[in-house]
């Protein structure tokens, strides 16, 4: 697994404090024009939710990288994508290229990634990266809800 390297201005911002919600926040940074929240509230599960624009495939890439990244750190394999993301959409071209090298960087044996996307217009396009995904060998589903997500995530077949 690699290790997270730090991006200028996207040190996390801490949560409420010890024995609370284990929460970090990243505000607008070198991840994009987004907002982006990181929660293991949940046992087991590294809940990440993106707020804001979406389509910058380099963006993409360096945000996902952090978030295996900090999972690796965590010791956690399942990880709970919320995306609440507005504006263009990544190129299928950039898709493949952007699960490629992700592939190729982390070692993804065991990770159950499930994605909840919120916009229901951008689920065409989650739907291709999961196959992506699954082609590289990554357990990945999309969902449209949390709880069904969270079903999958726990207790669901690869």
């Amino acid at each position: 697994m690699t290790q997270a390297t730090p991006i200028p201005g996207s040190e996390p911002r801490p949560g409420p404090g010890p024995g609370v919600d284990p929460t970090e926040e990243y505000p607008q940074a070198d991840f994009g024009p987004v907002e982006m929240t990181l929660s293991r509230r949940l046992p087991g599960v590294l809940k990440i939710v993106i707020r804001g624009r979406g389509g910058d495939q380099p963006a993409a890439l360096r945000r996902w990288r952090h978030n295996l990244a900090r999972a690796g750190e965590l010791g956690l394999k399942r990880l709970l994508v919320v995306l609440d993301l507005g504006g263009p959409t990544i190129s299928e071209r950039g898709l493949a290229a952007m699960v490629a090298t992700l592939a190729s960087e982390f070692d993804l044996d065991g990770f159950r990634i499930a994605l909840v996307q919120t916009r229901h217009q951008r689920l065409p396009q989650d739907e291709r990266g999961m196959l992506l995904a699954i082609e590289h060998g990554v357990a990945t589903r999309v969902f449209s809800d949390q709880d069904t997500a969270l079903v999958w995530l726990r207790h669901g077949a690869d």
